[in-house]
């Protein structure tokens, strides 16, 4: 019976270990485990990771394991200790079984103290990993996702077909030079700011945004109504016309003219991105301050009800 006991803790024993193990290397965690949650890459971010990515991962794999093993060893050192104690004992007291229940008990809370460490240490590379990547993927000045995360948003998008590709916009900040050139680029960097604000506050979380370039933004929607998303879209762009801002006494406002259009049957990406750029230079050629939907290769006005937007002044 005695033998059963040690036989039962060590397989116990080893078991925690293979399992500590696969949740440290997959970052699996039973306790934390939901159905919804989708398959993805190695950075949570549904994307292969760069080589000296995979070489910091793989450079930590090859530390953990090599720890691991060396653990292991001495772990099956100890058990194998307790069952020849046993053995020599042809009827061992139940202090003699104390012990040795004891000490597998300890070598078992020793194992999980240090893959736990062990563990603890590749979450935290991971996370300090995947923080460089989100950073490497937003614009410094207006805190919105930069061109590089839009263009691998968009690809995704594009694979998805027409008809569920979502709704692709351009919008572009009028007559931008002008705040440059009067006040200055700093001002001209606090419009951008702010425009990316009211994007964000008005398309979040159903529109991605982004900085395309200069004073232009590009926002997806992800699937859904074309025609919920068209008007969200310019209800932003709307939103951005009722801004005024204070500067050196002077209230100046802000305007945006914006593009959109939705994935065609076998179109390209360069083709979808081209068309909504299309319907952007359209409302730009209409004075600006508007916005325009393409329908195939015909831009066509977004219009509002008589809709009012709040937006209080920036000072």
């Amino acid at each position: 019976m005695w033998f059963d006991v040690v036989i039962m803790l060590s397989c116990t024993g080893c078991g925690l270990v293979c399992g500590w193990i696969m949740c440290a290397i997959t970052g699996f965690d039973a306790g934390h485990y939901h159905p919804r949650i989708k398959e993805c890459g190695v950075n949570g971010q549904g994307e292969e990771m760069s080589a000296d990515q995979l070489c910091r991962v793989a450079s930590t794999l090859h530390e953990f394991t090599t720890t691991m093993v060396e653990n292991v060893d001495s772990y099956q050192t100890r058990v194998q200790a307790v069952n020849e104690e046993l053995q020599e004992a042809a009827c061992p007291s139940s202090e003699v079984v104390f012990a040795a229940v004891t000490q597998l008990i300890q070598s078992n809370a020793s194992v999980q103290n240090q893959l736990q460490s062990a563990r603890d240490r590749i979450e935290q590379q991971t996370m300090q990993m995947n923080s460089g990547e989100r950073r490497d993927e937003i614009d410094a000045l207006t805190q919105v996702l930069n061109r590089r995360a839009f263009d691998a948003h968009l690809k995704q998008r594009h694979a998805a077909g027409a008809g569920a590709a979502g709704t692709l916009a351009l919008l572009n900040v009028d007559l931008f030079r002008r705040f440059n050139d009067v006040y200055g680029q700093g001002f001209g960097d606090e419009v951008l700011c702010v425009v990316a604000d009211v994007l964000q506050s008005h398309l979040l979380p159903a529109g991605l945004v982004a900085r395309f370039g200069g004073e232009e933004f590009a926002i997806i929607f992800d699937g859904g109504s074309t025609i919920e998303a068209t008007l969200k879209i310019e209800q932003a762009r709307a939103a951005i016309g009722q801004l005024v801002i204070e500067m050196e006494g002077q209230s100046l406002k802000v305007a945006a003219s914006a593009g959109v259009a939705t994935l065609m049957e076998n179109e390209t990406v360069e083709s979808w991105l081209q068309r909504t750029d299309d319907a952007l230079y359209h409302s730009k050629s209409q004075g600006g301050n508007c916005a325009h939907r393409m329908l195939g290769k015909k831009p066509t006005l977004i219009e509002l009800s008589s809709e009012r937007f709040s937006v209080p002044k920036l000072q």
